[in-house]
């Protein structure tokens, strides 16, 4: 009985009932699509609040700048203090040409690349 009336009552809308269930729809696709492009933009806004957040330092060896709080040495990025002292390293996870952990843009020296070859 009730899907009869749903069908009786949807044969019997208007012309103008018809046409703002249609732009309803459609706002509804548009407000689906904003909120996709909140989402995809999200983690660059993530970044950008990280960075202006927490101090943020330039590695003397490599010159990339670094989250100061994830290096265990002063003046030298993850990076440089694992490879140079043997320093626990930074689990990188690069978006946007930068570890989302510690903010390092896989900069490297002339001498780290010699050190990289000869292990």
């Amino acid at each position: 009985m009730k899907l009869a009336i749903k069908i009786n009552t949807l044969a019997n809308i208007g012309y103008d009932d018809r046409f703002a269930i249609l732009r309803l729809r459609s706002v509804t696709r548009f407000i689906h699509h904003i909120a996709l492009d909140v989402v995809c933009n999200y983690k660059q806004f993530q970044m950008e609040e990280q960075v202006n957040n927490k101090s943020l330092g330039e590695c003397e060896e490599c010159e990339s700048l670094y989250f100061l709080h994830t290096s265990k040495m002063a003046n030298l990025c993850p990076e440089c203090s694992y490879l140079l002292y043997g320093y626990i390293n930074c689990s990188h996870k690069f978006e946007n040409g930068r570890c989302i952990y510690c903010y390092w843009d896989g900069s490297s020296s002339k001498y780290l690349e010699t050190l990289k070859g000869e292990s």
